[in-house]
């Protein structure tokens, strides 16, 4: 491991320690990040690299573990669907993502941190989701009446995915409500977990709210802590205060959307048509190799005359890759949830189970919201405690 050589709070960190902070800091503003050569987060990927290769004198290990398999076979996948895509030119733009955000993840798994490492990258996610929360109120931004004014940082953004980028802060406030000893501590984090949960709200995203939903129970049940009454007592009084805040300052409209059922038997705003089609059109008719990566969008141009997403990307991934694809990455996400449950990291097994949840409505292989909370497992995995002990991430 490298030398600590800064101090940040009365701790000795590396340099690449900090410099994900930093990226772990700035990766819930991603939405106002954006320009016309992609987001700042890509450019300090870089640097963060090439930091820790000069940190570590150039050496990369890449532990040989299912997880990775699968990130390197997938990456693989996508380079070898140039052989039978569908619009070549597409495959091409959709590399650069596929290959680059999935690589800087298992780049990521190579690289060791301390405790207090660990806790300021921590510390500085959840501080980026308290800033972006504040930029949402100062800028007021809206998206228009059509949409029933959901909340976005600009008017290119989707709703949706700004509700994904905040998951990440509102699970580790969570977290850190659980793990802190001290009760003033408990009430700062609960603060700022109901304020960033009123801006996921305030998106409109039902994907968003079934995540949360699904992060808080799966967290109770593999923590064991529906067994203890003090915490459901304290989460049942946090939760029904909770609500009024949101009743109290929710537009009525999105808090129709997001609490009326009828809002969740509907079509899923065209969802479920985009899926009969695939089932029915384009699944029977594509080979066993699928048509190429970003490709199933381009046939959708037929039946919407325009590339329209799936928005699924368990559903995108089969009509991308076909047999290769689909099976590769449910296994990734199934050998880190069995490795982090046996090592009793449950918070990262919840915020894995909430984003699984909320890409069963978005297209997300190539986003950074899905890979960023992986990767945040990956750097827990790579903690090194004081006595130098490093976690085992044996699949077994």
């Amino acid at each position: 491991m490298s030398k600590p050589v800064i101090s940040v709070f009365h701790k000795s960190i590396s340099l690449h320690a900090l410099l994900y902070m930093l990226y772990f800091f700035l990766a819930p503003m991603e939405d106002i990040l954006n320009n016309s050569a992609g987001t700042l987060g890509k450019y300090l990927a870089l640097v963060i690299v090439g930091v820790a290769l000069i940190e570590n004198h150039g050496e990369i290990n890449i532990n040989n573990n299912t997880a990775n398999r699968c990130i390197v076979w997938l990456m693989l996948v996508t380079v070898a669907s140039l052989l039978w895509t569908i619009d070549r030119q597409t495959t091409v733009n959709r590399m650069v993502a596929y290959l680059l955000v999935p690589g800087f993840c298992l780049y990521t798994s190579t690289l060791t941190f301390t405790k207090d490492e660990f806790d300021l990258i921590v510390i500085s996610a959840i501080l980026g989701g308290l800033v972006t929360a504040g930029i949402a109120y100062v800028s007021g931004g809206m998206l228009d009446e059509q949409l029933a004014d959901r909340m976005i940082l600009t008017e290119d953004n989707d709703p949706n995915n700004f509700a994904a980028l905040l998951l990440l802060p509102f699970a580790l406030s969570w977290w850190k409500i659980q793990e802190s000893r001290k009760f003033k501590y408990k009430l700062l984090f609960a603060a700022v977990m109901v304020i960033i949960l009123f801006y996921i709200f305030m998106t409109g995203s039902r994907g968003g709210l079934l995540s949360v939903l699904v992060i808080l129970v799966s967290f109770y049940f593999v923590s064991g802590m529906f067994k203890r009454a003090s915490a459901i007592l304290g989460t049942a009084v946090l939760l029904v205060l909770l609500f009024f805040v949101l009743k109290t300052f929710l537009p009525t409209d999105l808090f129709s959307r997001l609490f009326s059922s009828e809002n969740y038997t509907s079509s899923g705003a065209g969802r479920t048509d985009v899926w009969e089609i695939l089932f029915r059109d384009i699944y029977p008719n594509m080979g066993i190799f699928g048509l190429g990566a970003g490709c199933v969008s381009v046939k959708m141009t037929a039946y919407y005359g325009f590339a329209k997403g799936i928005h699924n990307t368990y559903l995108n991934m089969i009509g991308e890759f076909g047999i290769f694809g689909l099976p590769a990455f449910l296994l990734m996400i199934v050998s880190i949830i069995k490795r982090n449950y046996k090592h009793k990291f449950y918070i990262g097994v919840a915020l894995l189970l909430g984003i699984c949840t909320t890409i069963l409505f978005l297209d997300a292989y190539q986003k950074k919201f899905f890979w960023n909370i992986i990767m945040l497992i990956f750097i827990h995995e790579g903690t090194v405690e004081e006595s130098g002990a490093q976690l085992q991430l044996s699949d077994k």
